[in-house]
């Protein structure tokens, strides 16, 4: 790291100490637009997965499920750029007519990274500027335009799992409307501080929670599936569709 860069993240620290030793309730609210979040299907594929485990032998039948790629764009209304946390978890909604929605469970194939508030900025991300150089950490989407995330969002929607001990629906048959509930990385209020300050010229740190738009899947009454393809673990996959799930 250069002489400049070390000086720049000592008066960033610096920066960050003395904003510790102002009180909580007297840090200044700012006004920002809310950005909108689109969802586009990119791809969607129904098959017979199996949940993990190290004796595939003992685990449950394997069940019908709709996988869904997602390509997420956020565009900003406002005037002012909006500085994004990239890390964000998302809530699968659905319901089998428009209106009301509930969370849908999915399926747990892995962990999901963590979006615990960030408190400090982590040492590949610049404290003069938040996207140079480049990193998976921030993104800005500009005033009036529009950012479209690097990776797809991946959904998996249980449709059909014959199980007394699951209380899915069975949406074989039926017209399935889903939506996504898009929860950004929330940031520190001291950091968010700083940021706001120091980060003036790029734009708006915003983090928070946001509804993607509402999509619709006709699901057939019967699915010719296959099993759930997964390279990360060969115990998802099975080599047939289990009779009981057909």
């Amino acid at each position: 790291m250069s002489r400049n860069r070390w000086v720049s993240r000592a008066m960033f620290l610096a920066g960050l100490l003395a904003a510790w030793n102002l009180a909580a309730a007297s840090l200044p609210q700012r006004a920002a637009a809310q950005p909108v979040a689109v969802a586009t299907v990119t791809s969607s594929n129904y098959c017979f997965a199996r949940v993990r485990g190290l004796r595939p032998e003992l685990l449950p039948p394997a069940f019908l499920v709709l996988q869904v790629e997602l390509q997420m764009t956020y565009h900003n209304p406002g005037d002012r750029p909006l500085i994004l946390p990239l890390a964000h978890e998302h809530k699968l909604y659905t319901s089998l007519a428009p209106g009301t929605m509930k969370i849908q469970k999915e399926p747990v194939f892995f962990t999901a990274p963590s979006t615990a508030p960030l408190k400090h900025l982590p040492a590949d991300v610049n404290p003069d500027n938040p996207v140079q150089p480049e990193n998976d950490v921030f993104g800005i989407i500009p005033a009036r335009g529009q950012l479209r995330m690097k990776d797809l969002e991946e959904v998996t929607l249980t449709i059909y799992r014959k199980s007394s001990r699951y209380q899915d629906p069975d949406l074989r048959g039926h017209r399935v409307y889903l939506r996504l509930r898009m929860e950004h990385q929330e940031l520190d209020a001291v950091l968010d501080a700083v940021l706001s300050d120091r980060w003036a010229g790029f734009g708006v740190p915003w983090s928070g929670k946001l509804l993607a738009n509402t999509l619709t899947f006709d699901v057939p009454a019967s699915v010719e599936a296959q099993p759930c393809a997964d390279p990360r673990d060969p115990h998802t996959v099975t080599n047939k569709p289990p009779e009981e799930n057909r």
